[in-house]
């Protein structure tokens, strides 16, 4: 009796959830789809939020698989996000937040989940990198966001961005100097944690198996060495006569750290 009317088919099956306990899922994807069609809306009805109010029915039983497939259908974003959020479909739940223009949101789920999923921070910068309409503001913000997470390589940063020409190409060469000035700073660093390692290092193995100079020839003239004698810590050995004591510094390699001077007679 309701094959020519799907408004009363609509109602009578609202009626048979709400007072009757019902498991078979083809009866939920039916009054899913009813609800979903605008054609039988009632009047002043709010059509997503009553959507909503039945994906988060604890006794619904619809098809997971089938009211994704109907809510894209119908363009249901709220009955969307709802789903992805409880299937923990990060991706899909990214992409649809920024489709409807909640970018805060977007940006806020990478911070969340980014660290665990780097593929999200991509998938955002990709969504940047087609998106017909850019604000400079929002994407500089976002840049800063990505690169904190230090999860997306600079190269590839520039990959996803670059073919956007509604993007300044300032903003990209912008974080382009600040992340290689960062690198270099990092590296420098880097190197100066090596020395000073190295240098600890070696002056424990001073204070506990002493220092051996191995050379008997001086580095500079190439003679016996003979009193007066300076070594080094690099293990460099001169004739005092050879050195420049006021620079103090190895002549051969620059090392500054003299630990020895054995001085004749005189």
């Amino acid at each position: 009796c309701f094959i020519d009317n799907a408004a009363q088919l609509k109602q009578f099956l609202l009626a048979v959830t709400q007072h009757h306990r019902q498991t078979d899922p083809v009866i939920w994807n039916t009054l899913l789809e009813l609800m979903l069609r605008s054609d039988l809306l009632a009047e002043n009805e709010d059509r997503d939020s009553a959507v909503l109010q039945l994906l988060q029915r604890p006794d619904a039983t619809y098809e997971i698989d089938e009211a994704l497939v109907l809510l894209q259908r119908y363009g249901c974003e709220q009955g969307l996000v709802y789903l992805y959020q409880k299937l923990h479909m990060q991706a899909m739940l990214l992409q649809q937040y920024y489709h409807m223009g909640q970018h805060a949101e977007a940006l806020r789920l990478c911070q969340q989940d980014g660290a665990e999923d780097a593929d999200l921070w991509e998938l955002l910068l990709q969504l940047i990198g087609e998106s017909e309409e850019i604000d400079e503001k929002e994407v500089r913000e976002i840049l800063e966001a990505v690169e904190r997470s230090g999860q997306v390589p600079l190269l590839r940063i520039v990959q996803l961005l670059c073919d956007n020409e509604k993007i300044p190409v300032d903003v990209i060469r912008e974080l382009v100097i600040k992340q290689s000035i960062r690198e270099a700073d990092e590296l420098k660093q880097h190197q100066v944690a090596e020395i000073v390692e190295a240098r600890e290092k070696e002056i424990q193995q001073i204070q506990e198996n002493g220092f051996r100079f191995k050379q008997t020839r001086c580095v500079a003239c190439g003679l016996n060495l003979e009193l007066a004698v300076v070594h080094f810590l690099c293990g460099h050995s001169f004739h005092k006569a050879c050195v420049d004591m006021e620079k103090g510094v190895c002549p051969r390699c620059g090392e500054s750290e003299q630990v020895q001077s054995s001085m004749d007679n005189n």
